[in-house]
């Protein structure tokens, strides 16, 4: 069919078109009205924040969307310092919400190392602490929270976790045993004395001495912390506290070891002997006599 030159109809096309992109920019003008308001709901409308767009979208490219502008932001989140956000800005929440998943997953992560380092050095379960066992703990887990119960139950209760290497366990108890004695050592070096050097000496004395166990240093402790709740007591319950001793006792106080019960025969008592003997004559005279041995009545 041939093309009419017809001059109306010609005008009626050329209308037409002119109508069909005046239409497109309109649009394009409203897309662009409705990706600012965007934006702009996220930042502040200032000159500050126009130059910055302009930076990094320039007007020429047409490149600059909501949906540009958050990505931007979300991949490199040093930006937020740079433009100028509203206090409610979505974008900031976003931010928040990710921080405080960002914070609960770095928390459980280190519960969860601290709770292998711990079950380690007590030779209770042999779980290393690295990212497959975790993933797999909160797996495990099901959406419960990832506190140290819960994190314990499932490495005990379950299997499936990689070992820690050769001599990490060892390690462990050593570290553990490490910290034991010098936080053992502080406690009986600020009962030994409130001068700092004085306190210092002691501490490095009780560290490094090659004779004091951590059972020995234990009783020490005890004993100190013994001392220091008699202190407080008020005279009349310090009273009540040693009579009720004295009568707990018993003839543990009264009666004395006969020279004529040797240490040997004291090895050979059974057990039921034993706690007859310790009730009548006391642990402190039944260890006296035994104290050229090894051998040990234990309390």
């Amino acid at each position: 069919m041939p093309i009419t030159t017809d001059p109306e109809l010609q005008a009626i096309r050329n209308q037409t078109q002119a109508m069909r992109e005046q239409a497109v920019v309109m649009v394009q003008k409203a897309q662009m009205e409705y990706e600012n308001y965007r934006i702009f709901r996220e930042i502040k409308d200032t000159e500050r924040n126009r130059k910055l767009l302009d930076t990094f979208f320039p007007p020429e490219t047409g490149t600059l969307t909501y949906a540009a502008f958050s990505n931007m932001i979300k991949r490199n989140p040093e930006l937020v310092s740079r433009f100028d956000f509203r206090a409610n800005a979505p974008l900031l929440a976003y931010f928040r919400e990710e921080k405080e998943r960002g914070d609960a997953e770095a928390q459980g992560y280190r519960i969860f190392t601290e709770v292998c380092e711990q079950l380690g050095a007590s030779s209770i379960a042999d779980v290393a602490p690295n990212q497959a066992n975790w993933s797999l703990v909160k797996e495990l887990l099901n959406n419960l929270p990832a506190t140290g119960a819960n994190i314990t139950k499932t490495l005990t209760e379950q299997k499936g976790f990689a070992k820690n290497p050769p001599g990490k366990l060892a390690s462990w108890r050593r570290d553990k045993e490490l910290k034991e004695r010098s936080a053992l050592c502080r406690t009986i070096a600020s009962d030994y004395s409130l001068d700092p050097d004085a306190q210092e000496n002691c501490f490095k004395k009780h560290m490094t001495s090659p004779t004091e166990t951590l059972e020995t240093l234990r009783a020490k402790v005890q004993d100190i912390e013994l001392r220091r709740g008699y202190r407080s007591m008020p005279k009349e319950s310090l009273a009540a506290v040693a009579k009720a001793q004295t009568e707990q006792r018993g003839d543990q106080i009264a009666h004395k070891l006969p020279v004529e019960i040797t240490a040997q025969q004291i090895k050979s008592w059974s057990a039921e002997k034993m706690r007859r003997m310790v009730n009548y004559y006391g642990f402190d005279a039944l260890n006296k006599r035994l104290r050229e041995t090894k051998y040990q009545v234990k309390e």
